[in-house]
């Protein structure tokens, strides 16, 4: 028989001298056949040309698409590019491919593209990692229009159930840790609190008003602790949802210290900003930690290959991604979870006189 792309389950059921069920059971109920007659079928299938049922077609019958979107703000590049991104797709695809789940990238670097891509992707859920989305985001009926399950990650959307850390009580942690170092004069280097385009210093008035997010509660963590001394001076400093590459988040930082001189400590909500802050000081002839500590959050491994391992927050993004990944194949129950950190000493914090 010639080789086509419109070939039947009938027309291959006939050519094989087997029933049209059994060419379907192989595709699509492996564990109706035995491990010899599937494999029989798929090699005289693709003999003739047919390599299994149409994805489309299948969809249409079953509704369901064995794969999961991963909605994140974010370029497609960048994502591969930090560590802290990587670990947790390792976790999600770590239960995924087990049960034969694809992953799909849905990235939403703008509304219109979030709009688009949210609404067309061919998936049975999706798992939201991006701490820029807020309630007004178009996403968010999308979900809720086309009926599909989601878990986010960190994030706290309503309605939907999220895994993460308590941001608020490790930034606490990491305030007190600064506190009882010494230092008074310290600038807090913060993810991007809207998609606004926004970097620089900012007042408190730019965060009050922000709804809940990771970095807003982060925030107010270590605003708690850093208000309760009279003498202890802190500015914080807000990166734009577009200072993604390494080399310009190095010339962020350089402009950032330049202009808090007294600056002794900075205190970054990623550990990808705080390797920007070191080479910064380096460039600028500060010695760290001796002229300026800094201190991370995340705990990813190339912090801790540095030649001063870097003092930071520890948190578990294989772990994050593996209980996402549970949830949406519903084998944990989708509800809100709390997972646990650690605070990593390092060597990038210095005490104070």
């Amino acid at each position: 028989m010639k080789a086509t792309n419109k070939l039947t389950l009938k027309e291959v059921a006939r050519t094989l001298g087997v029933s049209r069920t059994t060419v379907s059971n192989a595709y699509n109920r492996p564990d109706q056949l035995s491990a010899e007659l599937r494999e029989y079928i798929f090699q005289r299938a693709a003999e003739i040309g047919y390599h299994g049922p149409n994805p489309a077609g299948r969809l249409l019958r079953t509704g369901k698409t064995d794969a999961i979107g991963l909605i994140f703000y974010d370029r497609f590049s960048s994502v591969f590019e930090d560590e802290q991104a990587i670990e947790l797709i390792r976790g999600i695809t770590s239960v995924l491919e087990k049960n034969g789940t694809s992953l799909v990238m849905i990235p939403t670097m703008s509304t219109k593209q979030e709009t688009n891509n949210t609404l067309s992707a061919l998936v049975d859920g999706f798992i939201i990692f991006s701490g820029y989305h807020d309630e007004n985001s178009p996403f968010l009926p999308i979900l809720k229009s086309r009926g599909l399950p989601a878990v986010s990650i960190d994030h706290k959307y309503d309605g939907l159930p999220s895994v993460g850390i308590n941001d608020y009580s490790a930034a606490r942690l990491v305030a007190s840790k600064v506190i009882e170092s010494g230092h008074t004069n310290v600038i807090v280097m913060s993810l991007a609190l809207a998609r606004d385009h926004h970097r620089g210093f900012i007042s408190e008035y730019r965060y009050l008003d922000k709804t809940e997010s990771t970095a807003v509660n982060r925030i107010y963590g270590y605003m708690e602790i850093f208000n309760a001394y009279s003498n202890v001076n802190v500015d914080i400093f807000e990166t734009s949802e577009t200072d993604l590459t390494s080399d310009n988040l190095v010339n962020i930082a350089e402009q950032m210290i330049r202009e808090k001189p007294d600056a002794t400590a900075v205190v970054c909500m990623s550990d990808f900003m705080a390797e920007a802050v070191i080479r910064a000081a380096k460039n600028l002839h500060k010695q760290v930690p001796e002229q300026l500590s800094v201190v991370g959050f995340d705990g990813i491994r190339s912090g801790q290959l540095m030649e001063n391992p870097l003092t930071t927050i520890r948190q578990p993004m294989f772990e994050k991604g593996r209980k996402v990944a549970r949830m949406m194949l519903g084998f944990e129950v989708a509800k809100d979870r709390k997972l646990e950190f650690d605070w990593l000493e390092g060597a990038t914090l210095s005490k104070r006189n």
